[in-house]
């Protein structure tokens, strides 16, 4: 697997799935759950920012984006 530079902190790459990761990219340009979903479905979005959010210990889209940048 190649090592690639991510905004994400490292510890928390690697916590996260594929999918979930996508998410979090989302989440940390700032879109809706609608536009992540994409032609996807939002509930199944809801329920990965859900997963990301208990993975992270984190409990809100500003504060996950906040902790979660790489320092």
């Amino acid at each position: 697997m190649k090592e690639h530079s991510h905004w994400l902190r490292p510890e928390w790459l690697r916590l996260l799935t594929e999918r979930e990761l996508e998410v979090a990219d989302g989440l940390h340009k700032g879109a809706s759950n609608k536009e992540i979903a994409g032609k996807g479905s939002v509930e199944t979005v809801k329920v990965h920012v859900k997963s990301i959010f208990a993975k992270t210990g984190t409990h809100s889209r500003a504060e996950f984006v906040a902790r979660g940048r790489r320092s």
